[in-house]
């Protein structure tokens, strides 16, 4: 059997070499793509494993995150429930104590009247006895109720 003429001699030995060099340049060229899909896997890994590791993981840290916000939730609630439960009882103890400051200073001005008019009156009596009679029987008069 006879070659056809292009693959004779030197044309031969050209594509061998052709061919052996595309054949290394892929070679290369899939040793670089195993090297880095085996990169590429280890890095998804690492990746998976800080997704997905029960105790430190994402996943793991967001779930307590979210219990986190709900218990925070739960006590602002609680909180604010108990400020109002306050606020109202300060304000019914602050009503209470304005109304018991108004009637004390009602009573006061009335006990400064009644001893205005009694400071404001001599005392009667030719002596100093019945002057200090006058004064202690108006004092139970007009100052002791």
């Amino acid at each position: 059997m006879k070659l056809p003429s292009f693959l004779t001699g030197s044309a031969w030995k050209l594509a061998f070499g052709g061919s052996a060099i595309v054949g290394l340049v892929l070679s290369a060229l899939l040793l670089a793509s195993y090297f880095e899909n085996r990169s590429l896997s280890s890095q998804r890994d690492a990746l998976a494993q800080q997704i997905n590791d029960p105790k430190t993981g994402y996943i793991a840290q967001l779930a307590q995150a979210r219990t986190n916000v709900s218990q925070l939730q739960t006590a602002v609630e609680t909180q604010n429930k108990n400020y109002t439960t306050l606020k109202k009882d300060s304000e019914a103890r602050l009503a209470a104590s304005q109304a018991a400051l108004t009637a004390a200073q009602s009573h006061s001005r009335k006990v400064e009247r009644q001893l205005g008019h009694f400071l404001s009156t001599k005392p009667q009596g030719a002596t100093l006895e019945d002057r200090i009679r006058d004064i202690d029987d108006r004092a139970m008069k007009e100052l002791v109720p």
